[in-house]
């Protein structure tokens, strides 16, 4: 693992630490106290250059917990070192970074995992089973509502829920790159459409945001990060309400666990993971196609 910051030491480290088909046998931070304490607490060797973490040890897999902007070229050493990549999201911070960490996967071969994990939360999962059995009927429409800091996890539902996106058309951002006040219509290629809407101003107590899925046999709607699902029933005025157990944890750990599980299975099993670096790249297009309409006042394809 490289990166021993609070996402590294508070959601990905215990997880690895946790899998009793993996060793965990390093960790890399350019601050030495942060790998020394990480190592330490889990038994892994401490780092504090990349490369000679990659060179000693040739890991089967590297997770890059750093910040976006170190996203890119940590997973190329990766890479190119011969090892998968778990990479956190967001995936790099441009269309150009993603697309080459991407295209560098195929080169060589190696996997590029991508921590969708708000793909992973339970009520998140129900849904998409729900649409993938085709019990919800024809998608209709997908809204998505709630603080700008889940933007992007937002954006990436929409296309998980709702399939490639046609078309976006996008309100001017408030301030900008940062989405701090948004809202972007979408036309799928099935021919549905969706909306996409947040703001900074919202609490950051619950809930931080809502999936409406329309579809022509139901309408789900999923509350908050990890939390509660409801299912209207088509031909009755009554609704099913799922809410998480105290075992499923209704805490944003659980998200980050079942995502970094599922593509560790994947390894393990030989597999593609559910969650690839495409999709990383497919948001970074989306928002650059959101940017140049709302620059444009006007439709844009997005790839």
């Amino acid at each position: 693992m490289v990166g021993c910051g609070g996402a590294g030491t508070g959601f990905h480290a215990p997880v690895w630490w946790d899998l009793d088909y993996v060793s965990f046998v390093a960790v890399c931070d350019v601050v030495k106290e942060k790998a020394d304490s990480v190592a330490k607490k889990y038994g892994a060797k401490a780092y504090y250059d990349l490369d000679e973490m990659l060179a000693a040890e040739k890991p089967d897999i590297l997770d890059v917990v750093t910040r976006p902007p170190e996203h890119c070229s940590n997973t190329l050493a990766g890479l190119n070192a011969g090892a998968h990549v778990f990479c956190e999201t967001s995936l790099a911070t441009s269309t150009e970074e993603a697309l080459l960490m991407v295209e560098t996967a195929e080169k060589q071969n190696r996997i590029l995992g991508h921590d969708n994990n708000y793909r992973f939360s339970p009520h998140h999962a129900m849904l998409k089973s729900m649409i993938d059995s085709g019990e919800l009927g024809e998608p209709c429409y997908v809204d998505s509502k709630g603080h700008a800091a889940t933007f992007h996890h937002r954006t990436d539902l929409m296309r998980f829920f709702g399939g490639e996106v046609a078309e976006v058309f996008s309100c001017p951002a408030v301030s900008g790159d940062q989405h701090l006040a948004q809202a972007v219509m979408m036309k799928y290629e099935s021919g549905a459409t969706g909306m996409i809407s947040c703001s900074n101003h919202i609490s950051w107590q619950h809930p931080m945001m809502q999936i409406d899925y329309l579809g022509t046999e139901g309408h789900v709607i999923t509350h908050d990060i990890v939390g509660g699902l409801e299912r209207f029933d088509k031909e009755k005025r009554e609704w099913i309400v799922w809410e998480p157990t105290v075992f499923e944890e209704r805490d944003f750990r659980l998200a980050f666990r079942r995502s970094i599980v599922a593509f560790a299975e994947s390894m393990r099993d030989g597999k593609e993971p559910p969650a690839t670096g495409l999709n990383g790249l497919r948001y970074h297009q989306l928002a650059d196609a959101m940017r140049k309409s709302a620059e444009l006042n006007q439709p844009v394809r997005p790839y």
